[in-house]
């Protein structure tokens, strides 16, 4: 076993902790009252400790050869293209909804999960999805 492979080995307690806080935190803010002051300022927390965890990875995770690497893939272009494009299209449904009326027959992203709001589990399982997604874009 190499040194890399004894890391990678040695991240499995730390990766568990890190869910289970954020599970616990997820928890705990999908209870309170959606656009709350005191959802917002809890909502800060997580972008706050994202964006310094991934800086602080990027950091000690030289990634110039790994980021060539990529770049050089053959589908790199491709594969911009299509998240690009569907970064786009939700952006533009998104503001489209938001000023189409009548509203009942233009829904928003976040109408269409509203009934998932009703239920607790399903909001954390969102959080985390929400988490894991900003964690993989900002690492």
């Amino acid at each position: 076993m190499n040194a890399r492979e004894a890391r990678r080995g040695n991240r499995w307690p730390l990766l568990l902790g890190v869910w289970i806080a954020v599970l616990t935190y997820g928890w705990w803010f999908t209870g309170l009252e959606p656009f709350s002051d005191a959802a917002t300022r809890a909502l800060l927390v997580p972008v706050a400790v994202l964006i310094v965890g991934a800086t602080v990875y990027r950091s000690r995770h030289d990634s110039g050869e790994r980021d060539a690497a990529t770049r050089a893939a053959p589908r790199f272009r491709a594969a911009a293209v299509v998240w690009s494009a569907l970064v786009v299209t939700l952006v533009a449904w998104e503001l489209l909804a938001l000023r189409s009326l009548p509203r009942s027959d233009h829904p928003t992203i976040s109408s269409l999960v509203e009934g998932l709001a009703h239920h607790h589990i399903a909001r954390l399982a969102l959080f985390a999805l929400w988490i894991l997604l900003g964690w993989t874009l900002a690492s």
